[in-house]
Parts: C-alpha cells; structure tokens; sequence
C-alpha cells in the first residue's frame, strides 16, 4: 500500500478523472504492481475506466463536489447505482426474478458517509443500508447457527469448492445473509 501511495503522489495526475479515463492498462497494471499479481485486474481496471469518464463527464472532474451536500444514505446510493451502473451493477436473476444485492454500492455509500461524519462534522442518515453480502459474513452467520445450510451446499462450503458466481446456490447464500442481518437489525 505504501509504494502505491508513493507512485499516485509521485504523479500529479493520479486524481485527474481525464487522465485516468484515459489510462493504458499497461500504466496501470504499473501503478499497482507489487509482490503480487492483482486479482481480477482486467475488470478492476474497466471499472477505473468507467468511473473516471463519469466523473470527468457528468461531474465536472469532481465526484467530492457533485455529492458534497448529500448526508443521507437514500441519495448516495441512489447516485452511485444510478450514475455508475457499471461498477456497481450487482443484479442477480433467480428463478425468473431480479435480486438486487448491491455490495459495492452498500459500502462505498457507507464509507463516505463515515468519512464525512467524521472529517467534516457532518450529521449523516446511514440507517438504510441493510448489510452486505460478502462471503465472510455468511462464514461468521452461519458458526454462531444464525445461518444453517443444506447438506449439498455444506460439502461444498466445507470443502472450500467454489460457488459459481449467479448460481442458485450463492444467490440464496447472498440473499439469505441480507434477510438474516436485517432479522438482527430489527
């Protein structure tokens, strides 16, 4: 994390959204080389691309500037979804029905809100904002007997076999992780 601190303050326009839109993905597979190879690097660096020609066409070259009076959970990820559906996009279909689960979005809208309460002072609204499907909140749900899964589903979790993303199976592990949270939240 250091050396990429180092190389984004080291170029000055590193927080330019017309330079970014406009990044080889040679210069960024540089920006973050380290000890090890970067996961999911292709759509990691789409998303960068994605990211900086809305911020750099819709938002004048400032996204801190385009949400500064928003304080409230609804709006923000409201703009999030709406504005970047192509990062945040995280619509599952199961049985012939939409499920919109919205990890990203959840926690960058979080996060700024956090940060807004905490570096400006801010009174902020984060009260919608339900709880996120990650793998590792199932894992914690699941060992305090919150979440019990079907033999099938358990030979596989135990035995650390990947669950194909969209697949029945990780929907209703996703979904059931948000119903479960907002039963504890309630």
């Amino acid at each position: 994390m250091y050396l990429l601190l180092n190389k984004t303050i080291d170029n000055p326009n590193f927080l330019n959204f017309n330079y970014l839109s406009n990044i080889s993905l040679d210069e960024f597979k540089k920006l973050l080389e380290g000890n090890v190879e970067i996961p999911l690097l292709i759509d990691r660096y789409n998303n960068l691309i994605s990211l900086s020609e809305v911020v750099s066409n819709k938002m004048n070259n400032n996204f801190y500037n385009y949400i500064k009076d928003i304080n409230n959970d609804e709006d923000l990820f409201s703009i999030i979804i709406n504005e970047f559906p192509d990062v945040f996009n995280d619509i599952s279909n199961y049985k012939g029905k939409t499920i919109f689960l919205y990890k990203l979005a959840q926690l960058i809208t979080s996060d700024i809100l956090h940060v807004k309460q905490i570096k400006e002072k801010a009174l902020v609204d984060y009260s919608h904002i339900v709880g996120c499907a990650d793998y590792k909140i199932p894992q914690i749900l699941r060992n305090l007997g919150i979440l019990e899964f079907h033999p099938a589903l358990e030979e596989l979790v135990d035995n650390r076999i990947e669950i194909p993303k969209d697949s029945e199976m990780e929907i209703e592990i996703r979904a059931n992780t948000i119903i479960a949270i907002k039963s504890i939240s309630c």
